[in-house]
């Protein structure tokens, strides 16, 4: 069993990309069409509570392969990718027929960064798929405010795709804390999931976040009358969610469990074990 307080800073690029590609032939990615959108997701089956891991924006579980491989020996993890689809209604029906075509009643729901935004509001338009909640290195709003976002999201949309990446990969080097063990695997991880996102999922996710922010407003008893239990995993220094961001989250759910790492934005990419630990413990 892993403790809270097992690290894998030491752990460097080489031996990563071999968990990595071993958790690639082990794990594939399948496809399904569900309404309109082709969804891409991982079901590692197996018998256990499922745990539904919902991507921050990569829009790709890859990055979370330790985390879902250490999981999985007790649990059963379902870890879609986001397809092109927007507003968040529409995420949350798909995710819904994710869980149905998998034959799965409720699952808790582990929302990262991005994905966090999208679990709360999965746990406000299906509460009855959802077990338990853990958010974890999210907020209740995006960083940079809803009016900023807005006007944001027009000139972002008219960009062309390299322009989109370039963007987008300065501000995930920004806010990357990988360990320099480590540093050269995930810098590749990074820029390989950046070549596979689209043009209209980079704007899908930018709408989504706009959404989020203008029509949800997580409060205390804003979930009412569902009465699952929450888990906040929070990371001090996190560039992305400052201290103030953080706190918002915790006041919105004043009932929640809370744990605190040191390790940035990214702290899963250098300590998975942490996080493995504390959704283990809430959800065993």
């Amino acid at each position: 069993m892993t403790s809270a307080g097992d690290a894998a800073g030491s752990v460097g690029s080489q031996e990563l990309q071999v968990r990595f590609e071993r958790f690639q032939a082990r794990f594939p990615i399948r496809s399904v069409q569900l309404g309109p959108a082709a969804w891409n997701y991982l079901d590692t089956g197996g018998q256990g509570p499922v745990l539904l891991m919902l991507p921050g924006g990569t829009y790709r579980p890859d990055n979370y392969f330790q985390l879902i491989e250490d999981l999985a020996r007790d649990h059963r993890i379902l870890a879609p990718a986001y397809p092109a689809v927007h507003p968040l209604p529409l995420v949350v029906a798909g995710l819904t027929a994710l869980l149905d075509y998998a034959g799965v009643g409720s699952a808790t729901v582990c929302g990262w960064s991005y994905g966090g935004y999208v679990a709360q509001v999965f746990a406000k338009e299906a509460p009855s798929r959802v077990r338990n909640l853990v958010l974890a290195e999210t907020g209740t709003r995006h960083i940079f405010g809803l009016t900023t976002m807005r006007v944001f999201a027009a000139v972002f949309a008219r960009l062309p795709l390299r322009a989109k990446q370039s963007f987008t990969r300065r501000l995930w080097r920004r806010w990357s804390s990988a360990v320099p063990e480590s540093r050269e695997f995930w810098d590749r991880r990074l820029e390989e999931e950046l070549q596979q996102i689209s043009n209209l999922q980079h704007t899908a996710g930018v709408a989504n976040m706009i959404d989020f922010m203008a029509h949800y407003t997580p409060s205390p008893g804003w979930l009412a009358p569902w009465k699952g239990r929450v888990l906040i995993l929070q990371s001090a220094g996190d560039e992305a969610f400052s201290a103030d961001r953080q706190a918002e989250l915790r006041a919105a759910y004043p009932d929640a469990v809370v744990r605190t790492i040191t390790g940035g934005h990214t702290a899963l990419f250098s300590n998975p074990g942490w996080f493995t630990w504390h959704i283990r413990d809430f959800d065993g």
